[in-house]
């Protein structure tokens, strides 16, 4: 049987492991195997998604395009994560913060991306108000 769109979209999403990040190295195979029904499952799970799709909107809407429109959506809830996380600990982590160097180091930024990359009272506000604690120093009010 040939592969097809969701045979590659679901070997792009479930990439099988590199011999050296499987421990211990004896649980390689069958952890290759894992990867290998997961992306059986994606593929069929899409596959069957997409027929009933196209059945409805008369082939409207490529596979390819709505895992790239998906992809953009988790990176983008991704940087809104990591902001959220630099503003909890340069602002709300006592005794004292974490340091710049620390969080960019951690966080594959410069020292002055850290430091820019919350806004203090945006994203403060969003830590306070989901975490119920309060700032070591007062943002503006929204």
């Amino acid at each position: 049987m040939g592969m097809d769109v969701f045979d590659h979209l679901a070997a792009l999403e479930h990439p099988l492991p590199e011999p050296d990040s499987v421990h211990p190295p004896e649980m390689l195979d069958e952890a290759r195997e894992q990867v290998l029904r997961d992306r059986h499952a994606a593929a069929e799970e899409n596959r069957e998604w997409w027929s009933h799709r196209w059945d409805e909107t008369d082939g409207a809407g490529d596979p390819v395009l709505e895992a790239i429109d998906t992809a953009r959506r988790q990176q983008l809830e991704a940087e809104a994560r990591l902001r959220l996380l630099l503003a909890y600990a340069r602002e709300f982590v006592e005794p004292r913060p974490y340091t710049l160097a620390d969080l960019a180091q951690h966080a594959g930024m410069s020292i002055s991306g850290v430091r820019t990359a919350y806004d203090t009272d945006d994203e403060v506000h969003q830590v306070a108000d989901r975490t119920g604690l309060r700032p070591r120093r007062r943002p503006r009010d929204p």
